[in-house]
């Protein structure tokens, strides 16, 4: 008996036992043949229907694989569905059934782009993928199939990227997104996959171009771009070879933008070039003074170390002895006030407060300068962004500036002579072990102390080498890895928050130990303690050539203080001589300011989501002065939400004043809170003053919402008259 199988397609697969019949010829000399025979072909399937219906012979439709691509790829002809089915060869049999456009997809370019679920992470791999494609229209075709469904499932900021139509699309995309052209649309930040070697390379040519357009400027737009932290350093080295080679379009500006993207060598090499203006005289206020550090007397201080410079050298010295003046006059006034002086420990002492979600990670980095702070924050930031900065600020660290007095008090949040009597200001944690486990069982208002002796170990072991500026900078790289690696593993319902500071900064220069030490005391590095004759004025402290002794009682300490204002050290304590690079002990403004650097985990900005709560600021007060701020909260809700904080960026220097609020916000219902701000802005920072509030949700979730400031400032006594104030 015969079994007749019509491939009216072409395409069946030939099942065991069947004998192919493709012409007419061929059918009629085996039509009658007892076989298992497969008629091949449009044309000869009609005709063979014909003959065997005539015949009463019964026969069967084959199974066409081209159908089955087209139903799984609705769109594509006849034509284009054979063409995916000689492609996918042996493979097609052994596809999961039933056939869909994502198992042909897998099947034909492997790759878990297909299957993964959809984030921002795989719409960066997807671009990626697309990018390095040549389509045919029926790979298109496939494609599209897929991406419809992508569409219907992505949030709406993705939607641009899934529904990109083909290579040339995802390229543009991605110059856009990688930042190597400007921007038409926003895009979720920075890009969150490795960026290949070719893309690096397009845009070293881009930007490169760009800074040569523009003589230099385009660095500041450059680097204020989330950059994935490839592209970072592409910038930081296109940006350093641009200005090794015109050093002319080099400022100040550009150059600190530069300190976060270059190394230490790249960066000393263009400070070098650059010299920068004279410091002027140490301003009175403290805010004044820390403005003074980063921007008069910190550019100078560098360039006079990088290039040896002797007036600059004496110039740095005069403005050494002058900061230690204003300094020991303004500490012992700060160190009682009822106000919140920047004083490391006072702002230590602040974490320790009840009203806050925070579970609180206190890194204390032995002996951090300023310099080093910002480098370890760039590292950080780039090798985790599930942290927000909060405040960048300076503090001034207790006296005298070693580790045996200013690490105490700043971990108990007292004055040096009180730290025995009183406890740490949370649970210490050994610099061997891991926070984790401690900050897993946190509960909110907790404070844990990370002590860890890096940079000043290395700074003091490796103090003779030509490599201590890399050593140093490796051992920041891995604290920053450190640092990373807890917040990704802390679970995501406690909310942290990173401190970063010091126990006291250290001197950028050498000192050489040539002063003895004076009777009845001992010495490490340029500070000395003990018993002194002295009889002293009420400012407490004497003046002695390149020596002055403070009266411990006057400065919080059990001990009266010998300090060295020049760069000099003190001989050891069995007399030895010699030089150290980077001692600290004494009063120039490099030792006593000191970092203190806080970040949130896992805020989410207001572009990620669209929060029904509107927050306005108002109030009016006098410049300079406590006032209070008005806080308006509109929640549009039909749940309570937290006003969990609140952020203001006050003036052109962008100051930083943070409240720890956690105050419910009613649902469907206008609050009011009220807070005291302790220095009022002036009219000029009014200006420039932005806010955010962090909103949290039952969920435990948080997002950052911009806040609308409408406040003003009375000033007793009204700036400078313009030409604009005279209508001229």
């Amino acid at each position: 008996m015969s079994h007749f199988l019509l491939d009216r397609d072409g395409d069946a697969r030939v099942p065991q036992g069947y004998t192919v019949i493709d012409s007419e010829v061929a059918f009629l000399a085996h039509a009658l043949d007892e076989a298992n025979w497969l008629i091949r072909g449009s044309q000869l399937c009609e005709w063979a229907e014909t003959f065997l219906a005539g015949r009463q012979v019964s026969w069967q439709e084959a199974y066409s694989p081209s159908r089955e691509i087209q139903v799984a790829v609705p769109g594509l002809s006849l034509e284009q569905a054979a063409e995916l089915c000689d492609r996918l060869a042996a493979q097609f049999d052994s596809l999961p059934r039933p056939l869909t456009a994502v198992t042909i997809a897998q099947a034909l370019y492997p790759h878990y782009v297909w299957k993964a679920q959809l984030s921002v992470e795989h719409a960066a791999q997807w671009l990626l993928w697309l990018d390095q494609r040549h389509l045919t229209d029926t790979e298109r075709c496939l494609i599209r199939v897929i991406q419809q469904r992508w569409l219907l499932e992505c949030p709406d900021e993705l939607r641009a990227v899934y529904d990109v139509d083909g290579p040339d699309a995802a390229q543009q995309i991605l110059e856009e997104w990688l930042g190597i052209t400007s921007a038409k649309r926003r895009y979720p930040e920075p890009f969150p996959a490795e960026v290949p070697s070719h893309w690096q390379d397009k845009a070293t040519n881009s930007w490169i171009s760009y800074l040569i357009e523009t003589q230099g400027a385009f660095v500041t737009s450059l680097l204020e771009q989330p950059l994935p932290p490839a592209l970072r350093q592409v910038a930081g080295r296109t940006a350093y070879h641009y200005f090794e080679r015109n050093p002319e379009y080099l400022t100040e500006d550009y150059l600190n933008r530069l300190a976060s993207v270059v190394s230490a060598t790249q960066w000393e090499r263009l400070r070098r070039v650059l010299r920068p203006p004279e410091p002027s005289e140490v301003p009175s206020s403290a805010t004044d003074v820390c403005a003074w550090f980063r921007e008069k007397y910190l550019p100078f201080r560098e360039w006079q170390r990088i290039t040896g410079d002797k007036e600059a050298h004496q110039r740095v010295l005069d403005a050494g002895r002058s900061f230690a003046l204003w300094y020991l006059n303004f500490y012992p006034r700060a160190a009682v006030s009822d106000d919140a002086p920047p004083l490391s420990f006072v702002s230590a002492r602040t974490l320790r407060q009840k009203k806050t979600r925070f579970v609180s990670l206190l890194v204390v980095l032995d002996g951090l300068h300023h310099v080093d702070a910002q480098r370890l924050l760039a590292t950080l930031q780039t090798t985790t962004k599930r942290l927000t900065l909060r405040r960048n600020d300076l503090v001034f660290a207790p006296i005298p500036t070693i580790t045996q007095f200013a690490k105490e008090a700043l971990v108990r949040g007292v004055l040096p002579r009180n730290s025995a009597e009183v406890p740490l200001l949370g649970e210490d944690i050994s610099e061997s072990k891991s926070p984790l486990k401690k900050l897993k069982e946190g509960k909110p208002g907790d404070v844990f102390i990370w002590r860890l002796q890096e940079p000043d170990r290395t700074y003091h072991s490796r103090n003779s080498y030509d490599t201590l500026q890399g050593e140093v900078e490796g051992q920041l790289n891995t604290v920053a890895g450190k640092i990373a690696d807890i917040v990704n593993q802390l679970p995501a319902q406690i909310a942290l928050r990173v401190i970063l500071t010091s126990d006291h900064g250290r001197l950028l220069g050498t000192s050489q130990r040539s002063v003895p030490v004076p009777p009845g005391m001992q010495a490490h590095g340029r500070a000395a303690w003990g018993y002194t004759q002295w009889e002293y004025p009420s400012c407490g402290y004497v003046l002695d050539g390149n020596l002055v002794y403070l009266f411990g009682e006057r400065f919080g300490l059990a001990e009266d203080v010998a300090i060295v204002l020049d760069e000099s050290a003190f001989l050891t304590n069995d007399g030895k001589q010699g030089s150290e690079r980077y001692a600290h002990g004494g009063l120039f403004p490099e030792e006593v300011l000191v970092p203190w650097i806080e970040l949130e985990r896992d805020v989410v900005p207001i572009h990620e989501i669209s929060p029904r709560v509107q927050v306005r600021i108002t109030g009016k007060g006098r410049a300079g002065q406590p006032g209070i701020l008005n806080i308006k909260v509109i929640n549009n809700y039909e749940t309570v939400l937290v006003l969990s904080s609140l952020y203001l960026s006050i003036g052109k220097e962008r100051r930083l004043e943070s409240f720890d609020l956690e105050s419910e916000v009613p649902a469907l219902k206008e609050s009011l809170y009220k807070v005291e701000l302790s220095q009022w802005p002036s009219g000029d920072e009014v200006q420039h003053t932005t806010a955010a509030a962090v909103i949290r949700w039952p969920s435990e979730q948080s997002i950052e919402v911009e806040a609308a400031v409408e406040i003003e400032s009375e000033e007793l006594y009204r700036r400078s008259i313009s030409l604009d104030d005279l209508g001229l």
